[in-house]
């Protein structure tokens, strides 16, 4: 099997959230895990800090005000999807910027997070085109790629894949493309991975703050099963006021 390696984007950061004092003496210099509420975009919003980079994991959980006070705000898995369609509206998009470059203040007394999560998902070029509404690209007339090597390459034979890992102490994200030009090919699953149910559902984000570009994007949804490894997030329950 022959393959040509087109693109890989990756990265690695070490998270901290600080335990003691007396065990390390110069935690006033690491940031640490926060969490805020955004009212406008209906979302509790976790930012967790690569130490010593610009980049930033960011964890956005649906919200919703409580029925028996109106100041008082808790999170609520199962309106994800309203979640999803405030982010992808203009004003979300404007507001959701304004949030990762300058979240609102006070940070909440608890952060809210899950505890980890692992994500792989492998898609064919022409799955991912179509999922994206950019099918186009696989006509005949846009999808040759002859100057690309000497290998007859047609866009639609290329591999995609996707994972990010967050555990306690450090996250890892990485996207790949590939062609695989001979009897074709598939990728080997980074982890021993298995479908369960996540006890959570929300969007998570990796951010450079510095060149303003979101670098890696999706979504947890507790009610469909997902590809993850044995470890499973744990459920959380928060109520905050404004």
């Amino acid at each position: 099997m022959d393959f040509i390696l087109s693109t890989v984007l990756g990265c690695r950061g070490k998270i901290f959230e600080p335990v003691s004092k007396n065990l390390l003496p110069n935690i006033h210099l690491l940031k640490k895990p926060i969490t805020v509420l955004c009212p406008k975009l209906g979302t509790f919003m976790t930012e967790l800090p690569y130490i010593k980079k610009t980049l930033s994991m960011f964890l956005l959980f649906p919200a919703v005000k409580s029925d028996q006070d109106p100041d008082e705000w808790k999170v609520d898995h199962q309106s994800i999807s309203g979640l999803i369609e405030r982010l992808t509206t203009e004003e979300g998009t404007e507001e959701l910027r304004k949030v990762l470059d300058f979240p609102p203040l006070p940070p909440m007394e608890n952060s809210v997070l899950p505890e980890s999560f692992y994500l792989e998902y492998d898609l064919s070029i022409d799955e991912l085109l179509q999922d994206l509404g950019i099918q186009q690209l696989l006509e005949p007339d846009h999808s040759s790629l002859s100057n690309f090597s000497r290998k007859d390459l047609h866009l639609g034979g290329a591999m995609y894949r996707a994972y990010v890992r967050m555990s306690s102490t450090h996250v890892t994200a990485g996207a790949i493309n590939i062609f695989f030009t001979k009897d074709g090919g598939s990728f080997k699953s980074i982890e021993e991975a298995k479908y369960c149910q996540y006890e959570q559902s929300f969007v998570w984000l990796i951010y450079d703050r510095l060149c303003q570009t979101i670098l890696f994007l999706g979504v947890i949804n507790k009610d469909l099963p997902q590809v993850s490894s044995s470890e499973q997030t744990a459920s959380s329950s928060k109520t905050v006021k404004q």
